[in-house]
């Protein structure tokens, strides 16, 4: 008798496989409207069901198969769990469709109205069989289905943003201009945002304990159309508007635009604060006269470093601090001194700054934000306009700093 070898498995290779599947919409609708009022469906589920089914097409690089004959489809409720926990089995709501009554096989018929609150994304797992190789192949595709909630009295008012915005112009990558900022508020209806066609906004300003409506003659602040009608989005210029409160009141209408808020629950306060970091820190450094005679004649300097936990501040920051130099002798009654504003630098002659000869004395800087510094004025400071955005805006008044 003969020998023979081992046995060798022939190979087939086949190449990949490509899936396009979806979830189709035989009738009914995926969206639903909630009225709160009526307490009503619309369209209802119980009387127009929602009738989805699984559509799958396969091609390799050689073959377009077209549309694959399915061979099952698992339906969930939501997404596919362990031991199929929210599977969909024949019920109240569902039904899967045997193939019969004009209905293709495998679809899914959904009697059941989704909660606003609660919606619902259905998942089908389409099972067919790949001609190339007789082996099963599971395809899985999902649909969303929620409801719009309908109710007149259901509105919000929400903002895009915190509301405390605070502006440290040591964060800003661009430090030039004005330091432009927005607030923009949103009117919502349920969960659907109204449109600005139907939607009123008004802005007020807190002064002197109350709030006023802002004037288009605020100083750094537009929140007014070509002609006079407040707009949704408030600007401020916060190199100007170092601190202040905003009221945004809201309403929706049909028809001609109210003249003043409808509802007085849709209201949002928004704080704004130009300000350093409570980080930032400063140090000064003797340069000069660390040792004095009794005449306080010889000049005494100093130089100022700003620093944080993150950097330290060249004087390419100088245009953002004001820097007040003081002094004041030991001598018991003497006040405390002036000695310069500005620089990072301070050199003076302590007699020439009135310190008693023979006292020590000390000396310090404050560092503060450089705000509301006139870019264009008068001679006395006062900045005349500047234009935002196309608008022509009027700033604050005050005096200039170099």
């Amino acid at each position: 008798m003969g020998i023979k070898s081992n046995k060798q498995q022939g190979r087939i290779y086949v190449s990949p496989l490509s899936i396009h599947g979806e979830i189709i919409v035989l009738s009914g609708s995926p969206v639903q409207t909630y009225d709160k009022e009526l307490r009503e469906y619309s369209p209802d589920r119980t009387l127009t069901p929602l009738v989805i089914v699984p559509k799958v097409s396969a091609f390799d690089e050689n073959i377009v198969f077209g549309e694959m004959e399915l061979t099952g489809v698992e339906w969930f409720e939501g997404a596919p769990r362990d031991k199929s926990a929210n599977r969909i089995v024949e019920g109240e709501y569902y039904s899967i469709s045997d193939g019969s009554g004009g209905v293709p096989k495998y679809a899914l018929t959904i009697r059941k109205n989704i909660p606003p609150e609660k919606p619902v994304e259905y998942f089908g797992i389409a099972i067919f069989t790949d001609p190339r190789t007789n082996r099963e192949v599971r395809c899985e595709r999902s649909v969303k289905s929620y409801a719009h909630l309908y109710d007149n009295k259901a509105y919000s008012l929400r903002l895009k943003g915190d509301s405390v915005m605070v502006t440290d112009p040591l964060r800003l990558a661009d430090r030039s201009g004005y330091w432009e900022r927005s607030i923009e508020p949103q009117l919502y209806t349920g969960t659907e945002p109204v449109d600005d066609e139907h939607a009123a906004y008004f802005w007020d300003i807190l002064e002197d304990g109350a709030y006023r409506p802002v004037s288009p003659d605020d100083p750094g602040i537009v929140c007014h159309d070509g002609n006079g009608v407040y707009t949704r989005k408030l600007m401020y210029q916060a190199k100007y508007v170092t601190g202040a409160s905003f009221r945004c009141r809201a309403c929706e209408y049909a028809g001609s635009r109210p003249q003043a808020p409808t509802d007085g629950r849709l209201e949002k306060v928004i704080e704004v604060k130009t300000e350093m970091a409570i980080s930032l820190n400063c140090e000064i450094i003797q340069t000069k006269g660390f040792t004095l005679s009794d005449d306080m004649k010889q000049p005494s300097a100093y130089e100022i470093r700003i620093f944080d936990n993150r950097r330290e501040y060249g004087t390419e920051y100088d245009d953002l601090f004001r820097i007040t130099w003081k002094g004041q002798s030991a001598k018991p009654g003497e006040p405390e001194k002036v000695l310069a504003t500005g620089g990072r630098t301070l050199e003076f002659i302590p007699a020439d700054k009135g310190f008693p000869a023979g006292h020590i004395f000390q000396v310090w800087a404050e560092v503060g934000l450089l705000t509301g510094e006139s870019l264009m004025g008068d001679e006395e400071g006062a900045v005349i306009s500047s234009q935002v955005d196309g608008q022509t805006v009027f700033i604050a008044t005050g005096p200039v700093y170099e």
